[in-house]
């Protein structure tokens, strides 16, 4: 199944205007991005995307960039949401701490997370 048709299974989910509008947006934008199926997207792929959504942020502050705090945390969390829905439809396999350690915008919910995932037996 390609991520297009993922994307619009997801996205039937919501029905507020604001998230019509800018959902589609953020998870285009994720897709194209990673380049690549969802059932081959890893945590890594995710976590590239919030380096370079942070990098995007940092240069607005500095060189007028493109996102604001609050843009960067939305697209994050749409991002943690659909890979969430992926993972319950057997699209995904990414383990919800991984997700929650490569999505986190606070600091402190990072560092717990990524605690969590080195006390796990491999």
């Amino acid at each position: 199944m390609e991520n297009d048709e993922l994307l619009q299974r997801f996205l039937r989910r919501y029905d507020k205007p604001a998230t019509v509008d800018a959902y589609p947006r953020d998870l285009q934008q994720f897709t194209q991005f990673v380049g690549k199926p969802l059932s081959e997207i890893t945590a890594h792929d995710v976590a590239a995307f919030r380096s370079y959504l942070t990098f995007a942020e940092w240069r607005r502050v500095t060189q007028h960039g493109h996102y604001s705090p609050t843009s960067t945390g939305r697209k994050l969390d749409v991002v943690r949401r659909f890979i969430r829905w992926a993972v319950g439809e057997g699209v995904s396999s990414i383990g919800e701490v991984e997700l929650q350690a490569v999505t986190a915008t606070d600091r402190r919910v990072h560092n717990a997370a990524r605690r969590h995932r080195r006390r796990r037996p491999t």
